[in-house]
């Protein structure tokens, strides 16, 4: 006996219902964060559209001529300054994209000039958006304080210029940041309700730091170091 009109619509729905089923079973699994909208991306949490690019430096590749590369203000992306009791005024990474050759260039806190793959540099300057996007903490500096135990905490300072004029820069800070990016970092003091240091800061901090390996302050290149802050 054929299907009585009333029955024919749940049928349909029925066969359809069991494609689509089929489907879902037996296609790749979606990754739900590649679906995040744009204007999410502000979201300090773990929903993010950004690629980590953990590991960058070890991607990067001498300059071929460092010598002849010149740190300009108009060409600075991002600058990372690092303050503690031993190095006061240190700095830790510096990163360029000078569109007149198409390079990313990061100057390390050795002063070595190296070439930064283009994905990893947009992924780093992705991390800064975010954070920059967080709530002013209304501390000197923007600073977000880690709960620690001891005092005198390692202060990392984020600055990105905002104009073409010395000193017009947005900055943030975060002192206590110590172990990796996947430790738990409470805040000293909640900052409109956010009680731990946000994963984009926390992750932007800990990618700045790679800059860092192998540092050892009497062989580093004093000049370059001292030409880059000069563009602050």
């Amino acid at each position: 006996m054929p299907p009585s009109r009333s029955s024919a619509p749940i049928l349909v729905s029925l066969i359809f219902g069991a494609a689509a089923l089929y489907y879902l079973c037996t296609s790749t699994p979606y990754n739900i964060t590649t679906y995040v909208p744009s204007s999410l991306s502000w979201y300090p949490g773990t929903m993010t559209t950004t690629t980590s690019p953990k590991g960058w430096y070890g991607r990067t590749a001498p300059h071929p001529a460092p010598e002849e590369w010149t740190p300009r203000r108009e060409a600075l992306s991002l600058a990372v300054l690092r303050s503690t009791k031993i190095e006061p005024e240190g700095f830790t990474l510096a990163l360029f994209s000078d569109t007149m050759d198409g390079q990313h260039v990061a100057v390390d806190a050795m002063g070595r000039v190296v070439l930064v793959p283009g994905a990893d540099h947009e992924a780093m300057m992705a991390h800064v958006q975010t954070a920059m996007a967080l709530p002013e903490t209304g501390m000197f500096r923007n600073l977000w304080q880690v709960k620690q135990p001891t005092t005198s905490q390692p202060i990392d300072r984020v600055v990105v210029p905002r104009g073409t004029a010395e000193g017009e820069n947005a900055e943030v800070s975060v002192s206590g940041w110590v172990g990796s990016s996947e430790d738990a970092m409470p805040l000293k003091r909640p900052v409109e309700g956010i009680e731990e240091l946000p994963s984009a800061l926390k992750e932007l901090i800990g990618l700045a730091l790679e800059a860092r390996q192998d540092f050892d302050s009497g062989s580093m290149d004093q000049a370059m170091v001292s030409r880059v802050k000069n563009c602050l």
